[in-house]
């Protein structure tokens, strides 16, 4: 049985977030398809709003309070700032969008300057926390 990382509180809402992350997509794609800003054939769009103000309410509340009750442990967070590749990923996604490398070009590039801090020694890969 895999070892579950999330906590217990969120696996619940897993579903409901990918109902709302569907509306939500959904909602940008008829936006994105008009061709003038207002079409009464989708008037009935409405109904995925209300839902996903339905569907989102609750959660709300419960993401307040775990945002007041959570601890950072900035001495940990700093070590693995200096020591791992914390950016590599922002990086390589940065490259893709303003430097227009292909993915596969801008991850080959990433793990070169990656492989170079390693063997200097200024950087290792993280292990799990």
């Amino acid at each position: 049985m895999p070892t579950e990382t999330k906590p217990l509180l969120f696996r619940g809402d897993q579903g409901e977030n990918v109902l709302c992350h569907g509306m939500v997509v959904n909602l940008l794609s008829i936006g994105k398809a008009l061709f003038m800003g207002y079409n009464r054939e989708t008037q009935w769009t409405k109904y995925w709003i209300m839902d996903l103000v339905d569907e989102s309410k609750p959660v709300l509340s419960v993401m307040a309070e775990v945002i007041q009750l959570l601890q950072v442990n900035k001495a940990q967070m700093l070590k693995q700032a200096q020591e791992g590749f914390v950016g590599a990923t922002s990086l390589m996604e940065w490259m893709v969008r303003k430097g227009s490398l292909p993915m596969r070009k801008a991850k080959m590039v990433v793990e070169k300057r990656s492989n170079i801090r390693r063997k200097k020694g200024k950087g290792k890969f993280p292990t799990r926390v």
